[in-house]
């Protein structure tokens, strides 16, 4: 096969080997293709399969191609079967690609999701005609390659001149071609199963009908209007406003885009009315000054720069032609897709006139972060601004307690009411809001909510703040021995609770667990040593136990995975809903002191997760993920974060009154969740004790509540049948022997975390 005898050949031949006939012919093609004279083979099939499987797996190749590769063709009948056989006499080539469907994807899996799946389709079935091969060449090359349209009507009868190589994608070796062949091989070199009817006189008068109607009769879905000939630009306009076809011109100066929805608007003058002075029967016969008219009228002074206005002064003397440069055509290559994008998927685009100026937008007072500047997540929550902030090595060690203790009968020194403030600080609250505030009173330390701290809308009763109490009141029974003193616990009328401690004739022993109270964090390294021993899980079910709860360790690899795939499910709600996306966002800290909320450095995340943060945090990124319905990917940090587990902790409390944990009374809710509190603290502070990191992982145990509230059926329907599943997964896991689990954590052997939030130092108060 000779490619000098072909190459203005635009026929484009496909075989399916599926199909016995054509397989004949694929046989004797290849045979033709072994002796000199036939054309190249080109069999790349393996390669775009394995391609196409990695594009499925979210971007990760198979951990072993040829088997996985081997299993995709079993599937699809075998490799003899599978795929398109492609003869291509330009380019004197037989090739071997995936079948069209398989191929579209995979071309356009760099569209995602700036164009969904679903809309790729519904663009692949349009019917684009392009009229003029200049500009037009570098829009209709761009359309196909982006995907938008699936038919193309091509129509121009210039051939190509070296003066055209400033701008159009071509070579020397390409002089004297047709502008029309040039792009439609492009075209085809880049998607040969693209439709083409191409028009090489030109538009003309007796193929108009034919230029701007589909296969099916209907008028075609855009025309894209790129002629130099003024008097073609009026009568594609006629025609297309007479069919209802909206029309797109790409003006090569100043960026302009002209939009005509003559598919919204039937009656639309041509040009926007611009032309409607000019003498259109004088331009027709070809009078220049009536050109000049039309041309100044239509584009006007405002969008020539001053050097384009000085080439059209200089027209036909010392500049030979329209000046236009390849940045420009570029750019209207751009704006014409993306308009068409608009059209064909039905999103709003009105007739008028927009600029895409890049020399405007170059200028250098349009610059913006000419000074760097550092980015903050969030600042702190509102009222801790000036709060005093706490770290935990700030705080007495536990173990010097002791020395505080006063004389009988005498009260507590001020020393030990700040040694107590401090460490009660410390308990373990969600998001580190700290929704509760301690102060001194007496011989008593006061625990205050604080109702203008959120709590994440997955808790919508505030029973995570009622845990955090119980943690708080734990912690001051672990430490009251040290000092003589016993604990009773009072609730005040306004919603505090007093937690006195009373003087004991014998102080008893320190809790070997309060000296883990500075230590206690959490740490979200993943796991690095050994798992688990006997003497671990020993103490923690002893911790547990004496708090009056029940622990379910999972160490098995398959069954973390189950609870990470929950996990994950409910953290990509969490980043997909609105509400509790700002949430999220509110919880991180840039600052390292901050004082509350998550300091950014204890998350743990690799240089490239911190970059795309904020883009997770991003209402407007994340809207179009939800839309859509995608976020697959944001499920993988708890499915990662399990399996880097030794194990997971689930905390139970048992319930004797056989209640409903969410139906229940108050008060009976709230003693369940002052003991979890209690189970909470001693846990951690028994893992720690042995050397092991915690942390907790709650969304998928809240979520799973969810269904059982009243406030479920307020949330949109994807989102409940989000819950529901998860709920379902929960159950699944849970031990039926057990209450239903309050608390999921990790537990890990790894190094300490690379920083520790902060807390607010709480005031002494008034004795």
């Amino acid at each position: 096969m000779n490619p000098a005898l072909h190459k203005d050949d635009l026929t484009v031949r496909i075989f399916d080997p599926a199909d016995p006939q054509q397989r004949e012919a694929i046989a004797a093609l290849r045979a033709e293709a072994a002796g000199p004279a036939g054309p190249r083979l080109l069999d790349t099939l393996d390669a775009q399969v394995d391609d196409l499987l990695r594009s499925r797996n979210g971007g990760r190749r198979a951990a072993d191609p040829a088997a996985a590769r081997a299993d995709f063709y079993a599937a699809a009948g075998g490799r003899e079967r599978y795929g398109r056989w492609v003869l291509l006499p330009s380019a004197a080539t037989l090739l071997r690609l995936l079948p069209p469907d398989d191929f579209a994807a995979l071309r356009t899996d760099r569209n995602r999701l700036l164009i969904t799946r679903e809309e790729q389709q519904r663009l692949a079935g349009l019917t684009i005609a392009v009229a003029g091969l200049s500009v037009g060449a570098a829009i209709a090359q761009t359309l196909a390659r982006q995907g938008v349209g699936g038919q193309f009507h091509l129509a121009d009868h210039d051939h190509l001149d070296l003066s055209n190589l400033n701008r159009l994608a071509a070579g020397v070796l390409d002089l004297g071609r047709p502008k029309l062949v040039l792009c439609a091989q492009a075209m085809l070199a880049a998607d040969p199963y693209i439709r083409l009817r191409t028009f090489p006189a030109g538009v003309r008068q007796d193929e108009i009908d034919a230029f701007l109607t589909r296969e099916d009769g209907r008028p075609v879905d855009l025309l894209v209007e790129e002629c130099d000939a003024l008097e073609i630009k009026i009568l594609l306009r006629e025609q297309a406003r007479a069919r209802g076809i909206p029309v797109l011109m790409a003006t090569s100066e100043g960026g302009l885009l002209d939009v005509e929805r003559f598919d919204l608007e039937p009656a639309r003058p041509l040009f926007h009315g611009l032309a409607a002075g000019v003498d259109l029967a004088a331009l027709l016969s070809g009078d220049e000054d009536a050109r000049a008219a039309f041309v100044m009228a239509v584009l006007g002074r405002s969008v020539f720069s001053d050097r384009t206005a000085a080439s059209l002064v200089e027209l036909g003397e010392t500049v030979s032609s329209w000046p236009q440069l390849a940045s420009a055509v570029a750019i209207g290559a751009g704006s014409v897709t993306e308009a068409a994008r608009k059209i064909g998927l039905g999103l709003p685009l009105p007739s008028g006139r927009y600029r895409v100026d890049l020399a405007a937008q170059l200028d250098p007072a349009a610059a913006t972060l000419r000074a760097p500047r550092a980015a903050v997540l969030s600042a702190a929550t509102d009222g801790t601004a000036a709060a005093p902030l706490l770290r935990a090595v700030d705080a007495l060690d536990p173990a010097q307690l002791a020395a505080l203790r006063p004389p009988p009968g005498a009260p507590l020194p001020t020393a030990a009411k700040r040694a107590l403030l401090d460490l009660v600080a410390l308990v373990p609250t969600g998001g580190n809001a700290q929704p509760l505030a301690f102060s001194a009173a007496g011989d008593a330390i006061v625990v205050t909510p604080r109702p203008e701290v959120a709590v994440p809308a997955m808790d919508p009763d505030r029973r995570s703040v009622v845990v955090a109490l119980g943690s708080a009141i734990e912690t001051l029974r672990l430490l009251a021995p040290a000092l003589g003193r016993s604990v009773k616990v009072e609730p005040l009328p306004d919603g505090a609770t007093r937690v006195s401690l009373l003087p004991d004739l014998v102080a008893g022993p320190l809790d070997p667990l309060a000296l883990q109270l500075r230590a206690r964090c959490t740490n979200r390294r993943l796991h690095q040593g050994d798992g688990l021993d006997e003497a671990d899980r020993a103490a923690l079910v002893a911790a547990v136990t004496a708090a009056g709860g029940a622990l379910t360790l999972v160490e098995d690899a398959a069954t973390r995975g189950r609870w990470g795939a929950l996990a994950g499910a409910a953290d990509r709600v969490r980043f997909l809903h609105p509400a509790w996306r700002e949430e999220l966002a509110a919880e991180v800290r840039e600052a390292p002191d901050a004082v509350d909320g998550l300091a950014i450095d204890t998350l743990e995340m690799s240089v490239g997760e911190r970059a795309v943060l904020p883009l997770l945090l991003d209402g407007g990124v994340l809207a179009r993920v939800a839309t859509s319905l995608g976020g697959s990917a944001l499920r993988r940090p708890a499915e990662k974060a399990f399996a880097g587990s030794a194990a997971l902790a689930l905390l139970h409390v048992p319930d004797t009154k056989g209640r409903d944990p969410v139906a229940d009374d108050p008060d009976a809710r709230d003693a369940r969740d002052l003991c979890a509190g209690a189970v909470l603290q001693r846990f951690w502070l028994a893992a720690t004790a042995r050397g092991l990191a915690v942390q907790p992982w709650a969304s998928a145990l809240f979520v799973a509540r969810l269904p059982q509230h009243p406030s479920f059926s307020a949330y949109p329907e994807w989102v409940r049948r989000e819950f529901e599943a998860i709920a379902a997964g929960v159950a699944a896991l849970s031990p039926p022997s057990l209450a239903p689990p309050f608390l999921l954590l990790r537990l890990s052997r790894c190094s300490p975390p690379s920083a520790r939030s902060g807390r607010i130092r709480p005031p002494l108060g008034v004795d």
